[in-house]
């Protein structure tokens, strides 16, 4: 129930050789996910907001085809991915018609939760980091932590590598998070407004404000391309970037509370959050309000992984009953099999789902 133990290996980046420590910070790819549902879930208690009406209620976005099982998709089908969107649209104009019907199947989606993050900023008129900021980051202790950009991310932030044709890694030649992120930087400049209080619509809108790529990697890819949901920051799905200590922090609020501060989930709802409300075709595997469920022989695991570009890997996963978890950030891509290694040497298990 509480961060004990922190341990920091290898490199943020091979062309530096500067060592991981406890100020690295990681993209945590879609660990953003679960942290987002955290603080819908707690807006839905305030009665700020409503899981089961309607998105296309709220909100609905102009490039989504007229369908009627699109108007039907609500915030639990985003967070519990039986939504039936994709995951992300297959390039510019990509088809977004679910591919069932909504709560009768399961497809992990990141484009609901973008969807999902810009009801949110609709509704309490604030961008996305900011929201985070005040009704989780800052709150919970997690203050290093962003779903935007600053000037220290551009600091901390680690490379994400590959690994060449002799087995030796490497920094991957685009790094799309920072090459935007600093690029963003010069716009919030001219506007006089932090990144951190951007929307949705000021992203896009930025966008097309910013000065030329430097990146010939980046110069390839058309300003369409960059603006795909899966790319824009602050996103819902996957900007998050944070030390590890700091996600602990977060993955600790998961654990049974006597008396939760004013501004955290009630206990009902951080059951609620680790209820199984969709089974997968694997008996054992399940989905709640934001994570992953598997059942154990130890008892109940809830899970989540995160995968960005295929080169910033994590894994967290927790078991609520004994109050314990373990929080992984790597930045390779093989970090997913260090991972999947150390968390089968923790808990003595081969966790079927920490593996998709």
């Amino acid at each position: 129930g509480a961060v004990v133990r922190t341990e920091y290996f290898g490199l943020t980046s091979v062309v530096t050789q500067e060592p991981v420590s406890e100020q690295t910070l990681f993209q945590a790819a879609s660990l953003s996910k679960p942290a987002f549902a955290y603080v819908v879930l707690k807006l839905a208690e305030q009665g700020r907001f409503d899981l089961d009406r309607p998105l296309a209620r709220y909100l609905r976005p102009d490039d989504f085809p007229a369908h009627a099982w699109i108007d039907r998709i609500t915030a639990r089908h985003v967070l519990t991915h039986t939504s039936g969107l994709p995951n992300w649209r297959d390039g510019v104009g990509g088809d977004m018609t679910p591919a069932f019907e909504p709560g009768t199947d399961w497809r992990y989606s990141g484009e609901g939760f973008v969807w999902l993050q810009r009801v949110i900023e609709t509704q309490l008129d604030t961008g996305l980091a900011a929201v985070m900021r005040e009704r989780l980051l800052d709150p919970a202790g997690m203050t290093r932590s962003t779903y935007g950009w600053t000037p220290e991310r551009g600091i901390f932030e680690t490379y994400g590598h590959r690994i060449d044709e002799e087995g030796k890694p490497y920094v991957n030649p685009l790094q799309l998070r920072r090459e935007l992120g600093t690029r963003y930087e010069a716009v919030a400049a001219r506007w006089g407004t932090p990144i951190e209080s951007w929307t949705y619509e000021d992203v896009r809108r930025a966008l097309a404000e910013m000065p030329p790529h430097t990146n010939p990697r980046v110069a390839d890819l058309s300003l369409e391309t960059i603006s795909l949901p899966g790319n824009v920051l602050p996103n819902a799905a996957g900007s998050l970037a944070a030390p590890v200590a700091d996600y602990a922090r977060f993955l600790a609020l998961m654990m049974p509370q006597e008396r939760p501060a004013e501004w955290q989930l009630s206990e009902a709802g951080r059951r609620a959050m680790l209820g199984r409300r969709f089974t997968k075709s694997t008996p054992a595997l399940g989905w709640g309000l934001g994570w992953g469920l598997e059942a154990t022989a130890i008892g109940p695991i809830f899970y989540h992984t995160g995968n960005n570009g295929g080169i910033f890997r994590s894994l967290v996963l927790g078991e609520a009953v004994r109050r314990r978890g373990l929080v992984l950030f790597t930045n390779g891509e093989r970090g997913n099999v260090v991972a999947q290694r150390i968390a089968a040497r923790y808990t003595g298990l081969a966790l079927v789902g920490v593996e998709d």
